[in-house]
């Protein structure tokens, strides 16, 4: 709660962010409270540990500088990445065209480096300092991330033996289906998205 503001954080605000404030009163002889709060019921149980860890006290300037720099090798791989999967996406609808084989590999290996790359960019430590969109910050991270985990999969449905691919490909559908479910009951509010990642590792570690 910022109680300047009358600001409280809720199940719509859940995400990653730097906050700062900004108090000519507090002297450096004040002692600071900190009440923390965790609205997670199954994921991110260290949330308050992360807040503790990254604590900065100091020029805004100075921090912002820290914090682009630190992401920078990040953004980088994940802007690269998705400039790949854009080239092969682009390679496999040329396949398509022309009836070429090898269409469809190439096209869930350019869904996998697409949400590969979107999920290394929203997981930039400095993200919100220039995308302050942060709740769509986490839920893009999280539907990324899975949607990578279920291109994976359909890759290697793809490269198994003809007579094991029919289960592959319904084992990938059916990770495909859990991942919407969930992604639907976070976007209609019935859990946050870090609460499904719960539910998530279970359908990974079952398929």
């Amino acid at each position: 709660m910022d109680s300047a503001n009358e600001i409280g954080l809720n199940d719509s605000t859940c995400g990653r962010k730097w906050v700062d404030f900004t108090s000519p009163e507090i002297s450096e002889d004040d002692v600071i409270e900190i009440r923390l709060y965790n609205p997670h019921r199954f994921g991110n149980k260290n949330a308050c540990n992360e807040l503790l860890r990254n604590i900065y006290c100091g020029s805004k300037n100075v921090f912002d500088r820290i914090m682009l720099k630190t992401g920078k090798t990040s953004r980088i791989i994940g802007t690269a990445v998705i400039a790949a999967a854009i080239a092969l996406l682009a390679a496999a609808m040329f396949f398509g065209l022309l009836h070429i084989d090898g269409g469809v590999t190439l096209g869930n290996l350019g869904a996998l480096a697409l949400f590969f790359g979107g999920y290394f960019l929203l997981d930039t430590i400095d993200l919100s300092l220039w995308s302050w969109l942060f709740a769509f910050n986490t839920y893009a991270l999280q539907i990324c991330i899975m949607l990578a985990a279920t291109c994976e999969a359909a890759c290697i449905a793809e490269s198994i033996s003809s007579k094991a691919r029919r289960t592959a490909r319904a084992a990938v559908f059916a990770s495909g289906a859990v991942n919407a479910i969930l992604a639907l009951l976070s976007i209609f509010k019935v859990m946050v998205i870090y609460d499904t990642m719960l539910f998530w590792f279970y359908l990974l570690f079952i398929l």
